[in-house]
């Protein structure tokens, strides 16, 4: 993604502090149909995502890819499919921001 397309992006996503009331209730019913598996709370606090979640953040320069920002990081799944087995290609490190964005853009 070059730099023009990364500040649309920006420029034309709220920021979460902004996103209206009604919007929240929205994002809130979106974010429950689109659940990770049951099991995924348990995973992402196991030794085994630690460590593999240090390589992503090293793998991405542990910046965000989206904003460049090296603050407030996690690492987000792009989808379910590989949870477990996840490489480079299934995630992405992203800051707080974006990945609010990123699960936002979903709906």
């Amino acid at each position: 993604m070059n730099e023009q397309t990364r500040k649309k992006i920006l420029q034309s996503t709220p920021h979460p502090k902004g996103i209206r009331k009604v919007d929240r209730k929205r994002l809130i019913a979106q974010l429950a149909r689109a659940e990770p598996p049951l099991d995924y709370d348990r995973y992402i606090r196991s030794k085994s995502w630690q460590i593999k979640r240090q390589k992503f953040l090293a793998h991405y320069n542990c910046q965000c890819v989206l904003c460049g920002s090296k603050e407030h990081l996690h690492v987000h799944h792009l989808h379910y499919k590989t949870l477990g087995n996840e490489g480079v290609e299934d995630v992405i490190v992203c800051c707080r921001r974006c990945h609010f964005i990123e699960h936002f853009k979903k709906s």
